[in-house]
């Protein structure tokens, strides 16, 4: 998720001065609008998304959602996402499965586990239309979880690049039996 949006030809942000106030612009932010203060029932708004029909709102009492930025409704508390598998996207182009979380390129996907942990599978492409690719976010997990002595999560690479998904795979397998080499 990103701090500023675009939606509905406005751009959105979170108050830089109150994380519990929205904030809109719509000359492309010269100028701020106030949109909504969200003290009362979301408190301190942590991150915000969008596509062209809702907004998403991540805040330390659970998810919301919005089809104009005023009335809000709560999808999902923390205590519901902790029973939650968490299933990860790396993607830059291709629509987000249902039931998944998103990244676009190797930044987010190095922030998303320093945040939030290893989530329980990771889909992944291979060509994030950047320097860094899908095969760069694998050595990170790899390292990642050497140095946490972790299990790999389940992964699946549904990239259309051959070379690329296979490499990824061969990194990702090959850790598996190293790991399973030393239990």
């Amino acid at each position: 998720m990103a701090q500023l949006i675009k939606f509905k030809g406005k751009f959105i942000r979170i108050c830089p001065e109150d994380p519990t106030h929205l904030l809109q612009s719509e000359d492309r932010g010269k100028s701020w609008q106030f949109l909504y203060d969200g003290s009362m029932s979301m408190n301190s708004i942590m991150d915000i998304a969008s596509d062209e029909n809702l907004i998403l709102l991540s805040c330390n009492r659970g998810y919301f959602i919005s089809n104009n930025g005023e009335v809000w409704t709560k999808v999902m508390d923390f205590e519901q996402l902790k029973n939650q598998p968490m299933k990860l996207y790396l993607d830059d182009v291709r629509p987000t499965p249902e039931n998944f979380q998103r990244v676009y390129n190797f930044d987010e996907f190095v922030k998303f586990i320093a945040d939030k942990g290893l989530p329980n599978f990771i889909s992944f492409d291979h060509d994030l239309g950047e320097e860094k690719t899908g095969y760069d976010c694998a050595k990170f997990l790899v390292d990642y979880c050497l140095d946490q002595n972790l299990k790999l999560p389940e992964f699946y690479v549904h990239s259309q690049n051959p070379v690329g998904k296979e490499n990824i795979e061969k990194l990702l397998d090959n850790f598996n039996k190293f790991k399973d080499n030393f239990r």
